[in-house]
């Protein structure tokens, strides 16, 4: 077949491919169509210029209706960042402030405590102080009527055993006389076990390091431990001084009254004048 049959008999061809299966050749009606692939070609670019200008109008009618709303956004949202910018340097700046002043209370806090605990040892200082004038004072009174040699005073103070206890014995002579004062002393705690009458002495209360000595112009404080037994019940106290020239003194004490707690006793060391 030569080149112009086959151009004439091809897009009848097509056509052919085209019909439905029903019809027949010889009852379908043939239309010759002239192909132009240009026309298709237009067709496609008309379409996507029209997408094209959609689009840009979509655009444009976005922008116009839109653009001062952004705008106004865009200037909000710049400000509330500067706003939120100077709030976080004044927390910064509170934040700092709030140190110091903490810093500034915990100093006077502890200024305050010291203060206290300076005041509260000048008040016990001054309580003892106090209480040694009052001594003195009770010293000087008993002393300068007395005779001769006395037993002034006996202290009893409870510790955390409640067997143990420390004594604090002040012997005293008369002011007038003048001149040291030696001898020897006693003491007995006068008790009972399982109903028996018992009397110990400080070596039978574990006192045995003291010489049980003294010797003093004016007075004499002298310090020690008792250590009762268990079954030992006590009710008083007899002390007896001897000087040694003859001269003896003896005083009885009940032992209710001699004991104190802890916390109201007065701690003297051992004073001798």
């Amino acid at each position: 077949m030569s080149p112009a049959l086959a151009a004439v008999y091809k897009p009848r061809a097509r056509l052919l491919a085209c019909l439905p299966l029903s019809q027949s050749p010889a009852n379908a009606k043939l239309v010759v169509v002239r192909h132009d692939p240009a026309k298709v070609w237009r067709l496609r670019l008309g379409w996507a210029l029209s997408l094209v200008c959609a689009v840009l109008l979509s655009w444009w009618y976005a922008r116009s209706s839109l653009g001062p709303d952004l705008a106004e956004t865009r200037i909000e949202l710049t400000r509330q960042r500067e706003e939120l910018a100077a709030a976080r340097m004044k927390i910064e700046q509170l934040e700092r402030e709030l140190a110091v002043q903490q810093r500034s209370a915990q100093v006077a806090e502890r200024a305050r405590e010291e203060l206290q605990q300076a005041l509260a040892a000048r008040q016990e200082e001054l309580a003892s102080l106090r209480n040694d004038l009052g001594f003195y004072q009770r010293l000087m009174e008993s002393g300068s009527q007395q005779a001769g040699i006395a037993v002034h005073s006996l202290q009893l103070r409870a510790s955390e055993d409640p067997r143990s206890f420390l004594y604090q014995l002040t012997l005293s002579q008369n002011l007038k006389r003048n001149r040291v004062a030696q001898g020897s002393y006693e003491i007995q705690v006068v008790g009972s076990v399982g109903g028996e009458l018992r009397r110990l002495s400080l070596k039978d209360l574990g006192d045995s390091a003291n010489d049980q000595r003294f010797s003093f112009r004016y007075f004499q404080q002298i310090n020690g431990l008792l250590m009762l037994p268990a079954d030992f019940v006590a009710t008083g106290v007899n002390v007896r001084a001897e000087l040694e020239g003859g001269e003896r003194v003896q005083r009885e004490f009940a032992w209710a009254e001699l004991v104190r707690p802890l916390d109201k006793a007065q701690d003297r060391p051992e004073q001798k004048r």
